[in-house]
C-alpha cells in the first residue's frame, strides 16, 4: 500500500512551502484555458445583450472562475509534480475546455450542456 501511495504521490502540507517556486508549463496552459473561456463569454454576451444574457454571463463567470480558483488555490497550498496531481489538473482543463464549447449556449439561458 505505501508503494502506491508514494507512486501516486501525497499532496504537500501546506506548511511545506516551496522556496523559489516556479510557474509550470501546465499552469500556464491551464491558465491559457481560462482566456479562452473569458473570450467566450466576452463574445456571447456581445450577442445577447439582454438582461438575461447578462444575469447568465455573470453566472456563468463565476460558475467558471470559482472552479479555477479552487484548482489554483489547492495547487498552490498543496500540489507537487506527482502523477495524481497532473491528472487532476489535465482532466480539469479538458472538461473546462469542453464547457467553453457551450458558453454561448449557456448565456442564451440553456445551462444543460454546460453543467
Amino acid at each position: 500500500m505505501n508503494k502506491i501511495v508514494n507512486f501516486l504521490g501525497k499532496p504537500r502540507t501546506i506548511e511545506n512551502v516551496i522556496k523559489n517556486r516556479k510557474i509550470s508549463w501546465l499552469e500556464l496552459f491551464y491558465d491559457l484555458i481560462f482566456a479562452v473561456v473569458f473570450s467566450r463569454l466576452t463574445e456571447s454576451l456581445l450577442e445577447h445583450r439582454t438582461l438575461t444574457g447578462f444575469i447568465n454571463a455573470i453566472l456563468t463567470f463565476f460558475w467558471l472562475i470559482w472552479g479555477w480558483g479552487e484548482l489554483s488555490g489547492y495547487f498552490d497550498n498543496h500540489g507537487n509534480d506527482s502523477i495524481i496531481n497532473i491528472l487532476i489538473i489535465n482532466i480539469d482543463m479538458i472538461l473546462i475546455g469542453l464547457a467553453s464549447i457551450f458558453i454561448p449556449e449557456a448565456v442564451n439561458g440553456n445551462f444543460h450542456y454546460i453543467t
